[in-house]
């Protein structure tokens, strides 16, 4: 019966794979395709190209957009054939550590289950750096239990294994504590020291390097960071208690399914590895504050792969069950994951086509203006994803303009604003003189959390620079809630003022 899901779980994840080509591109993950292709015609990032995030995730990127460059294919498509590549790899990287201590059957259950779980679990987030993350680590993780098991591991692997997860933690180093429950698990599990273990030398230098080669050459990444973090807390976090109680029970099924799990004597050494991931990964989650769905990618999935491995070892000395019973399971899975992904697909498209999108209603009025034109949004939306799926270029070196609701509350407060008004405003003058982007999308009713009573408009005109810029705009139309002001025939770019 085990052989038998484990084809399901394989024709799961090759369905899980057509659901990420159908489904929208996540706009996060357009900006940063954007922001690399701007990197490589020259922009300085952290000046020109200003982005809160560490500076990996820009260069990684650079990687499907080079390939574009190079073949003409889509950097979408070349992206997420990347990604869809990486999940595959760890699935087998897993599989090499795991059969070493697991019944081969069980490690091959258990990897499938990752693969298929990273192609399914919310496919419109896929490509989110939480995600990669826990596909870079799922090695690092299965290795750990070998660790435990007190199985051999190679050298050569053990580096390979670690230098992934360092790359995993390198792009949201909120996961760090993963990394130091996880090593404190093999500690505990009687394993060798973390510095006697290759994987951990090989992380720990990873990380170090990176975290040196910032602090000496990206020092304007860590002047951005240090502002943005200021104004980080001004967004509420997302209060949805869908996503809360989804977290409560995800942590529950993994502690069953690690009792479980415990009860087969080989399944112990990953049990509790995952287990420790799984409260890392609520860490991070709680660390970042917000609560975004894609922040709880990663928990699903290790809640999936511990409740796969316990499964597993439970299915691995039951008695055979009739035929008629796993085909009867891979039935209902491929029906579910079916439809699920059609459907889930279907709205994601309908949901860009409302607030804050009109993903539709932007591309017909862009496809009326000149070719290539500029837009500027202040906030990530609608800019991407209509960037992403239009030929408008983007117009400004933010992705979004979230610092200027926090710079206006705070400024009530009577706190000193001006190293914060020259990173953002100034920007924001050049940007409007230089760039000249054609359209100039302005939500006048926002909705998102604390900006509902707050206007764009009049606090871009406090400035005098940024109000002389925008003398050279007019108003279009409206679509939505958005005002699209144009800018006016006879407005030509100007050179920075000295």
């Amino acid at each position: 019966m085990l052989r038998t899901l484990t084809l399901g779980l394989v024709a799961a994840a090759l369905a899980g794979v057509v659901h990420v080509f159908r489904y929208p591109l996540h706009v996060d993950i357009g900006f940063l395709l954007d922001l690399s292709e701007r990197v490589m015609d020259g922009e300085t990032l952290y000046r020109e190209a200003l982005e809160p995030n560490p500076p990996l995730v820009v260069y990684l990127m650079a990687v499907p957009v080079g390939l574009a460059r190079l073949t003409g294919a889509s950097p979408v498509v070349l992206l997420r054939l990347m990604l869809v590549a990486l999940v595959a790899v760890s699935a087998v990287g897993g599989w090499r550590s795991g059969r070493r201590y697991l019944a081969p059957a069980v490690a091959a259950f258990l990897c499938v289950a990752f693969a298929a779980s990273a192609l399914v679990v919310e496919p419109g987030e896929f490509g989110q750096r939480d995600g990669v993350m826990f596909a870079l680590l799922f090695p690092y993780l299965v290795t750990a239990g070998a660790r435990i098991a007190a199985v051999p591991v190679s050298r050569s692997w053990a580096i390979a294994v670690g230098i992934a997860a360092g790359v995993g933690v390198a792009l949201k180093p909120f996961f760090v504590p993963l990394l130091v429950l996880v090593e404190v698990a093999v500690v505990l599990g009687r394993g060798r020291a973390p510095w006697r273990r290759p994987e951990t030398l090989a992380a720990a230098c990873f990380l170090l390097a990176y975290a040196t080669w910032i602090a000496a050459f990206a020092r304007d990444y860590l002047r951005v960071a240090r502002l943005a973090s200021e104004h980080y807390g001004f967004f509420a976090p997302i209060a949805r208690v869908d996503l809360a109680a989804l977290g409560v029970v995800i942590v529950l099924v993994s502690a069953w399914a690690f009792v479980l799990a415990w009860s087969a004597r080989p399944a112990r050494p990953l049990a509790g590895v995952l287990l420790a991931a799984s409260l890392g990964l609520v860490m991070a989650v709680i660390l970042q504050g917000k609560g975004f769905p894609y922040h709880w990618v990663p928990t699903y999935l290790a809640a999936v792969v511990l409740l796969a491995l316990a499964a597993a070892s439970v299915l691995a000395e039951a008695p055979s069950l009739p035929r008629a019973v796993p085909a009867a399971v891979l039935t209902a899975l491929l029906i579910a994951v079916g439809w699920s992904g059609f459907a889930g697909a279907e709205r994601a498209w309908d949901r860009l086509d409302r607030y804050p999108y009109y993903l539709t209603d932007f591309s017909r009025l862009v496809q009326s203006r000149p070719a290539g034109e500029s837009v500027f949004s202040f906030w990530v939306a609608p800019g991407f994803p209509l960037v992403t799926y239009t030929d408008a270029s983007w117009g400004s070196s933010f992705s979004s303009h979230w610092l200027l609701p926090s710079m206006h509350q705070r400024e009530k407060r009577g706190e000193d604003m001006a190293e914060v008004r020259s990173l953002v405003l100034d920007v924001i003058a050049k940007d409007l003189r230089e760039r000249a982007p054609g359209l100039l999308l302005v939500d006048i009713e926002p909705r998102y959390n604390n900006l509902t009573d707050f206007d764009f408009l009049a606090f871009m005109r406090s400035d005098p620079e940024v109000a002389a810029s925008l003398e050279g705009y007019r108003e279009l139309t409206r679509v939505g809630e958005f005002l699209v002001l144009e800018r006016a025939a006879g407005a030509t770019r100007s050179a920075d003022p000295q």
